[in-house]
């Protein structure tokens, strides 16, 4: 808890940014320790947004730009890798989710019963003949697919962009504590709208 509290801190006021990416890195590390794998694979998306912060920093206020001309100007060439980390991860997490809806759909069935102002709500309003399990079945198989798009890189930013629309508006009907699950989701998916596979390029021609 007290690595989670000083990360966000760090990250929501721009102070150490790399720093806050090293803490991030710790923390993924050690939830394969504490959690059941499931649970900790789920996290994947923040291996790729750490790596991403560590490379990109946020400019004179970054750690290495404190502390050491070494490590505020080494991780420059590696952002276009750090681009790439972050668009596979973001794509890993995407298709682990649906894969999690696969084998407990009764987790997010009961979310379902436990909020009734959810998506499947509105969707009734068009398709009332709808069931949750069809509707379940749905998504899962569009976050599967936008997942694996987004592995590919196929047609990045715009479905990048179509990721940070769909997570906020399914964020509206949740609960405070999901609502805050899916902000480092949004801020993924935006940084790859952002800059596509420009940077991927680049790594590529390096390599």
């Amino acid at each position: 808890m007290a690595l989670e509290c000083a990360a966000a801190i760090l990250l929501i006021l721009g102070f150490f940014s790399r720093l806050a990416a090293g803490l991030l890195l710790v923390m993924f590390a050690v939830g394969f320790a504490w959690y059941p794998f499931r649970d900790a694979i789920e996290q994947i998306h923040f291996l790729g947004i750490a790596i991403f912060i560590f490379a990109w920093g946020r400019g004179r206020l970054s750690l290495g730009s404190v502390f050491s001309r070494l490590v505020a100007s080494a991780p420059s060439h590696i952002r276009p890798a750090a681009a790439l980390a972050l668009r596979v991860t973001l794509g890993l997490g995407l298709i682990i989710l649906a894969l999690g809806k696969v084998l407990r759909p009764d987790l997010h069935l009961n979310l379902l019963e436990a909020f009734p102002w959810n998506p499947l709500s509105v969707v009734h309003q068009v398709l009332p003949t709808l069931t949750p399990d069809w509707y379940l079945f749905g998504i899962t198989l569009v976050e599967a697919l936008l997942g694996l798009l987004v592995l590919l890189g196929r047609l990045l930013r715009p479905l990048a962009a179509l990721l940070v629309g769909l997570f906020i508006i399914g964020a509206t009907f949740l609960p405070l504590t999901d609502l805050l699950g899916h902000l480092p989701y949004i801020g993924a998916a935006a940084a790859l709208a952002i800059l596509g596979r420009t940077g991927e390029k680049e790594y590529a021609e390096v390599r």
